[in-house]
């Protein structure tokens, strides 16, 4: 927890004390995120961004990494999906006529700075796999009327 945080306070090469008379947030804070205390991922939106500009990293580098989508959900085309976190890469699931979709993306989205990318990957790959079921249905009726 943190590692983040205390590794770029470690590069900064200021004191808890310097970072916290330059940002304005307490010494209290700042040692306790150090100390592994309270997480970074838990403070205020203007603590962390105070502290970024002081210790000259950029907000989310600051962040500990964390499945931002596991167990949100969305609709696209009439389709509910969820998100689910397994083995560090995200799933997409959803069911269709059905039948559970489970599709493995790969990615590896655990960085807030993706986030604006995720309505577009969940729709990226329903649309993906609606594409297949279409081809699987052309195939299907190809192979009807050649008997």
């Amino acid at each position: 927890m943190n590692d983040n945080f205390i590794e770029a306070v470690k590069k900064s090469n200021k004191s808890q004390y310097k970072i916290a008379k330059e940002s304005g947030v307490p010494f209290s804070t700042i040692n306790a995120l150090f100390n592994r205390k309270q997480s970074v991922n838990n403070c205020a939106t203007v603590t962390i961004l105070r502290l970024s500009a002081v210790i000259g990293e950029d907000f989310f580098c600051l962040l500990d990494p964390y499945p931002l989508l596991d167990n949100t959900c969305g609709e696209y085309k009439g389709i509910k999906y969820t998100w689910k976190n397994c083995d560090e890469s995200m799933q997409l699931n959803f069911d269709y006529n059905g039948e559970h979709v489970v599709i493995d993306t790969g990615l590896k989205l655990n960085l807030p700075s993706k986030q604006s990318e995720y309505p577009t990957i969940a729709e990226w790959n329903i649309d993906r796999f609606l594409q297949e079921k279409r081809f699987e249905a052309y195939a299907k009726e190809l192979s009807n009327v050649r008997e």
